[in-house]
């Protein structure tokens, strides 16, 4: 009996070790603000989005926007999958004590005694039926009305669901339009989705659509890697012309040099190159008159 007893304590230490070291690890790398903010771009019923930051960068750390008890999932019509593990969460152990109050009243007082490991799921490891999407007010987003001029849909879409929408790829956003239609069909809207309430991450898709839009761009969709430069770098701007670039500017440039050191280039070089493009990206967005083209450009230099 002893000997279970030190297993069930070595495990529970192990459990509570995990759960902490997988927060720590997102404030080291600098993930846990955007973490806490995907988590909370979710409709208002979910359960998680009313438990503690603590509880919240957990559910962040495993690379999900919802998690809940088996019984909870249940309630929301969805079974676990068979074979799926848990991870653990503090659930507050409240105790209530009958008191007496100054005036001899006697009342009943809740205080917290501890905390015990709660086990819960993942959303991707549940099935069932669909969940509510995120509360979202997309005309409130900084240069909707470009989008709504381009007749581009934004609307919003949690973490899980995009990335099982794009097919096991994870992103914060994506910009779809759609080519090759046939003839016998209507053309499918463009559409931006937004899995998180970042503004850069609107940007960065609205960029692309502007991009989409340039005739006469020099960078190919093709040129993956030096497409995405464009476009965060448009971002970064847009956002520091809005006065948020305290919070994604450092973000912004260790994705560029990613993107540039994926195209086998010096972030510097990568930035020289797409310099025009980034011009063009902008003066499409903010002033669509002020777009200079390639000869113009030439002129100029």
């Amino acid at each position: 009996m002893k000997k279970n007893t030190i297993n069930t304590d070595t495990a529970k230490e192990q459990r509570i070790s995990n759960a902490l070291d997988s927060v720590v690890k997102l404030f080291e790398s600098g993930e846990a603000p955007a973490r806490i903010a995907v988590s909370l771009f979710a409709s208002a019923d979910k359960p998680c989005s009313k438990w503690s930051y603590l509880n919240q960068l957990i559910v962040g750390a495993q690379n999900t926007t919802d998690a809940r008890t088996f019984k909870q999932w249940q309630a929301a019509d969805r079974s676990v999958k068979k074979g799926s593990h848990a991870f653990y969460i503090f659930s507050p152990i409240i105790k209530s004590e009958k008191e007496k109050n100054d005036s001899g009243e006697e009342i009943e007082n809740r205080k917290l005694r501890g905390y015990k490991l709660l086990p819960v799921f993942a959303v991707q490891d549940t099935d069932g039926e669909p969940l509510a999407g995120p509360e979202f007010d997309e005309k409130k987003l900084p240069f909707y009305e470009r989008a709504a001029e381009w007749n581009i849909e934004v609307r919003a879409e949690g973490f899980t669901d995009l990335t099982r929408l794009l097919e096991g790829t994870q992103a914060l956003g994506v910009f779809r339009h759609y080519t090759n239609i046939a003839d016998d069909q209507s053309p499918k809207p463009e559409e931006i989705i937004l899995a998180t309430p970042e503004i850069s991450v609107f940007f960065h898709e609205l960029a692309h659509a502007a991009q989409k839009r340039l005739a006469n761009r020099r960078i190919e969709r093709e040129q993956h890697e030096l497409y995405e430069v464009v476009a965060e770098f448009s971002a970064a701007v847009i956002c520091e012309m809005a006065g948020i670039s305290s919070r994604t500017l450092g973000n912004s440039y260790h994705y560029i040099k990613h993107h540039a050191e994926q195209a086998k280039l010096d972030i510097h070089k990568a930035l020289n190159l797409v310099l025009s493009d980034v011009k063009n990206v902008l003066g499409l967005i903010l002033h669509e008159d002020d777009i200079q083209n390639e000869e113009e450009l030439a002129i100029a230099a």
